[in-house]
């Protein structure tokens, strides 16, 4: 079993940096499978914002140019 297979939605979201609103929201919800909802798409939204992040730097590094392939 993987490591983070045995993790509750309090251990996944102890391991990632959060919006301090969505870890309270976390807290503040009873159902597990509602939290897990919750904390897969705050996990998705991160994940997005990270490509576009790495996008911005690559665009940076070529100073504007285009690639053409």
């Amino acid at each position: 079993m993987g490591e983070l297979e045995a993790e509750n939605s309090y251990g996944i979201a102890a391991r990632v940096e959060l919006p301090a609103e969505t870890k309270q929201a976390l807290l503040e919800l009873r159902s597990e499978p509602d939290r897990m909802r919750m904390l897969g798409n705050a996990l998705r939204a991160l994940v997005a914002a990270l490509a576009r992040s790495r996008e911005i730097a690559e665009r940076a590094k070529m100073n504007g140019k285009v690639v053409v392939e």
